[in-house]
């Protein structure tokens, strides 16, 4: 998935500005640590824009109703273990998802 067809999902399920412009944000920030770690920041920064892609439409399934969505849509399962850790901060949850995404390469080859 590259970035245009993120934020179109992202502002499928989210028509609010406030929404569309904290993932925006979030983007920009995941972006940023992933690339003062030596991490793909394309990757990280789609992850930090579809973290509450849920949020605006199923506020009582957030979390849970992103896989759903992101599974319909055959999103990259990659991204997945990002909604599991949504309570952490987000150096200890970029850490999480470096091992994640790793640990998925190395399952899917």
């Amino acid at each position: 998935m590259n970035r245009e067809k993120a934020l179109k999902l992202l502002k499928k399920y989210n028509k609010e500005e406030y929404h569309v412009r904290h993932g925006l944000m979030v983007e920009a920030i995941m972006r940023y640590i992933a690339q003062d770690y030596g991490y793909d920041k394309d990757f990280w920064g789609i992850a930090g824009q579809l973290h509450d892609v849920d949020y605006e439409m199923y506020p009582e399934e957030h979390c849970v109703k992103c896989i759903e969505l992101l599974k319909k849509l055959m999103q990259v399962m990659n991204l997945f273990m990002l909604y599991v850790a949504m309570g952490m901060n987000y150096a200890v949850m970029l850490n999480l998802l470096i091992l994640w995404k790793k640990f998925y390469i190395h399952v899917m080859s």
